[in-house]
C-alpha cells in the first residue's frame, strides 16, 4: 500500500506545481483575473502550499462562482489525504498480518521440512539396511548352497567309497577262503621244523611268510643291483671307446696340424734366410753407393780445385799474351772473356783422378766414359763459363741422384728389417701358443 500511495501523492505534486505554473503564467497574461487568498484554515508546517486559479472559461460542478475558495479546496484534498493515509494503514495491518501469516507458514513448512528430510533419511537408512541384509541373506543362502551341494558330493564319495570298501572285504573274504589250504600247509611245516631253524623259540606261519618276503627282496634288490652294475660298465665302455676315438682323431689332427707347421716353419726359415741374404746385399750395395759418392764428391772437390788453380795459372798466361799479342782469344787454357778455360784432356785427366795428389781415383766406368749427351757436356775446346756451368749443374744431378738412391735404399732396409723382426716374433709368438 505504501508503495501505491507515494506514487499518487507524486502524481499530486506534480498536478499542483502544474497549476502554479499555469497560474502564474495566466496571472501575468490575464490583468482581469482576481487572486484570492485563505480566510481560514491552518497551514501546514514543511509543505508548500500552491494556490491554483481558476480561469473564467473553466467551470465545475462544485462551485457555482466565478473563482473557487482555496480553504475549501485545502479542506476536501485533505480529506482526501486522509481517506488515503487511513487505507494506507488499513493496507499496511493487512500487509503485516498477512506478512505474519506468511512468516507463521513459513516457519510451519520449514519444520515440516525438517520432518520430511528426518523422515526420508530415517527411511533411506531403513532401505540401507534392508538392502544390507538382503545380500547378507543372499551371500548366506549362496554359501549355504554351495555347502550342501559340497556335502552332497562328499556324501556321495563316501557312499562309492563304502561300496568300494564293501566289494574289497567281499574279494578279501574271498581269498582268504581260497589261501586257507595254504596257511593250514605252512602250519603243518612250521609244526615239523627245528626249533633252532628260524632262531624264534615258537615260530609261526608269519615268521616264515616274513623269511620268504625278505628273501624274495633281497634276490629282487640283487637282481636289480646287477642290472645296473651291468649298464654303467656297458655305459662306461662306451665312454671309453669314444674317447680312445676322439684321441686318436685329435692325435691325427694334431700330428696333421704339426706337419703343415713344419713346412710353414721351414719355408719361414727359407724365407728369411733368402730376406737375410737381400738384406747383406742391399747393406753392400748401400755401402757401395755410399762410397761411391764419397769418392764422387771428392772428385767435384779435386776439379773444383784444379780449375781454381788453373784459373791462376790461365789469368797469368792470358795477361802475357795479350801483353805480346795486343788481344784475348779462344786459346784452350786461358781465359775468355775474364773467366778460366780447361781443356777436355785435362777436364777428363781430372774427371779420370789424375789428381796430383791422387783424389777421385775409382770411379765406376760411367763417369770415365761419359755419353754422347755427357759428351755434348764435355766437348773439347768449349770451357766458357755456360759449359763449367752446365757441367757442374750435371755433376750435381749425379750427385743428387745416388743420394736419393742412398737413401731409398736406407729406407727399404730399414723397412725390411722392421718386416723381419715383426715375422719373426709373430712366428715366435705362433710357436709358443702351439706349445
Amino acid at each position: 500500500m505504501a508503495s501505491t500511495n507515494a506514487p499518487a501523492e507524486t502524481q499530486s505534486n506534480t498536478a499542483m506545481a502544474q497549476t502554479h505554473v499555469e497560474v502564474t503564467s495566466d496571472i501575468q497574461n490575464k490583468a482581469t483575473e482576481t487572486f484570492l487568498t485563505q480566510k481560514a484554515g491552518k497551514i501546514l508546517q514543511g509543505t508548500p502550499l500552491y494556490i491554483p486559479l481558476v480561469s473564467q472559461n473553466e467551470g465545475s460542478s462544485i462551485f457555482d462562482n466565478r473563482h473557487t475558495l482555496q480553504s475549501t479546496l485545502l479542506l476536501q484534498k485533505k480529506k482526501e489525504m486522509n481517506l488515503v493515509q487511513a487505507n494506507l494503514e488499513r493496507k499496511r495491518a493487512e500487509f503485516s498480518k498477512r506478512m505474519e501469516e506468511c512468516r507463521e507458514k513459513q516457519e510451519e513448512l520449514r519444520v515440516k521440512q525438517k520432518q520430511i528430510r528426518d523422515r526420508v533419511a530415517k527411511f533411506e537408512k531403513f532401505l540401507k539396511e534392508n538392502d544390507a541384509k538382503r545380500q547378507r541373506a543372499n551371500v548366506k543362502a549362496l554359501s549355504e548352497k554351495k555347502m550342501r551341494e559340497l556335502k552332497e558330493q562328499e556324501l556321495g564319495q563316501l557312499q562309492n567309497m563304502q561300496l568300494e570298501l564293501h566289494a574289497k572285504t567281499l574279494h578279501i573274504q574271498k581269498l582268504i577262503r581260497k589261501y586257507q589250504i595254504y596257511e593250514n600247509y605252512l602250519q603243518s611245516v612250521v609244526d615239523v621244523l627245528p626249533p633252532e631253524y628260524l632262531d624264534i623259540n615258537e615260530p609261526h606261519v608269519n615268521d616264515i611268510i616274513m623269511r620268504h618276503k625278505t628273501l624274495v627282496e633281497t634276490n629282487n634288490d640283487l637282481i636289480t643291483m646287477v642290472q645296473l652294475n651291468q649298464d654303467e660298465i656297458e655305459e662306461r665302455q662306451s665312454s671309453l671307446n669314444a674317447l680312445i676315438k676322439s684321441k686318436n682323431d685329435l692325435i691325427l689332427v694334431y700330428n696333421s696340424e704339426l706337419g703343415t707347421q713344419q713346412k710353414d716353419l721351414d719355408k719361414m726359415k727359407l724365407e728369411s734366410a733368402y730376406k737375410e741374404q737381400r738384406i747383406e746385399e742391399r747393406d753392400k750395395t748401400g755401402k757401395e753407393r755410399s762410397r761411391m759418392i764419397g769418392e764422387t764428391k771428392l772428385a767435384i772437390n779435386n776439379i773444383y780445385d784444379r780449375i781454381v788453380s788453373y784459373n791462376g795459372r790461365a789469368q797469368t798466361a792470358a795477361s802475357t799474351s795479350s801483353e805480346s799479342t795486343g788481344y784475348g782469344g779462344n786459346i784452350p787454357g786461358l781465359l775468355i772473356g775474364g773467366h778460366a778455360t780447361v781443356s777436355f784432356a785435362a777436364t777428363a785427366t781430372m774427371a779420370a783422378g789424375a789428381h796430383p795428389a791422387g783424389g777421385g781415383a775409382g770411379l765406376t766406368p760411367n763417369w770415365a766414359s761419359p755419353t754422347g749427351n755427357d759428351l755434348a757436356l764435355l766437348r773439347e775446346g768449349d770451357l766458357s763459363q755456360a759449359s763449367l756451368a752446365e757441367k757442374l749443374h750435371f755433376i750435381q744431378e749425379k750427385v743428387t741422384d745416388l743420394q736419393t738412391i742412398a737413401s731409398k735404399a736406407e729406407q727399404m732396409i730399414v723397412q725390411e728389417r722392421v718386416d723381419r723382426q715383426r715375422k719373426q716374433a709373430a712366428l715366435a709368438a705362433e710357436l709358443f701358443t702351439q706349445k
